[in-house]
């Protein structure tokens, strides 16, 4: 090793024995700081899992990289160093994220138009496919209010075009308890079944989907692309007779209506 790399090595050793000391020195005040006893526990505890899932994602790259640093460190310091990660984690967990609910009706005003501009900035970021940035924001709203179900819809949908389809379907679950009228869930819960495979849960999401708005052109499309796509043709009749009243402009309809037939 280089004499550069025996400072750099030092420096990471200090700085961790200074967070060892730090976090032993506030663990019995960080102890008392119980937010899952709170009021609204299923909310909160939601609130918490989605925030931590991302911590902890971040967090698993973060330990990587150091990981690599130290190397030629031995096992035993490792060991120390993981040791710690996993504690300070468990110190975030209480308390970190914990946001005080508005009482007065100004603060209740200030929260909801902070909460309107995070959404259209985070739409934003969604559009431009930027769904690192765009997850950070929604989960910064969920945050400030863990009512806030339009947050859980992006969120969702951020973990459908990432991939993330367990995350997808926790959080849009989620969000279905707190509006089970909102077809939009039922749509993107319909997309996540879909990507994985799932048809029989994907056309009952979609099925509901388009009950809850069906004059909505993307639902009914989207139930009449899966009807086909399973060749289905009873759903698909029925898909393509709705589409043809709530969009007659639709310029495929012909060419759709080919396609049902030969089914």
């Amino acid at each position: 090793m280089t004499v550069f790399d025996w400072i750099v090595l030092g420096v990471l050793i200090a700085a961790a024995v200074v967070l060892v000391y730090f976090v032993a020195k506030q663990w019995k005040k960080m102890e008392l700081l119980d937010l899952k006893a709170m009021p609204k526990a299923k909310l909160k505890s939601k609130k918490y899992e989605l925030i931590e899932g991302r911590m902890m994602r971040k967090g698993k790259d973060a330990t990587t990289k150091v990981k690599g640093i130290l190397s030629p460190v031995t096992a035993s310091f490792k060991k120390t160093f993981d040791g710690m990660y996993k504690r300070i984690h468990e110190l975030e967990r209480k308390y970190r994220h914990a946001t005080p609910e508005p009482k007065t009706q100004e603060d209740k005003e200030k929260t909801r138009q902070k909460v309107s501009t995070l959404i259209e900035q985070g739409a934003k970021l969604y559009k431009e496919e930027n769904y690192g940035e765009a997850e950070a924001i929604f989960l910064d709203i969920i945050r400030i209010n863990p009512k806030e179900v339009e947050a859980y819809e992006y969120l969702g949908e951020v973990y459908l075009e990432k991939k993330e389809y367990d995350h997808a379907i926790e959080t849009l679950e989620f969000a279905r308890g707190l509006n089970p009228n909102e077809d939009r869930i039922y749509y993107d819960l319909g997309m996540v079944h879909h990507s994985q495979g799932n048809f029989d849960k994907a056309m009952s999401y979609l099925k509901e989907c388009v009950e809850l708005a069906p004059n909505n052109p993307r639902n009914l499309n989207a139930l009449l692309s899966l009807a086909i796509e399973i060749k289905d043709r009873f759903v698909a009749k029925e898909a393509l007779r709705k589409l043809k009243e709530s969009n007659p402009d639709n310029q495929k309809l012909g060419e759709l209506e080919q396609v049902v037939k030969e089914l």
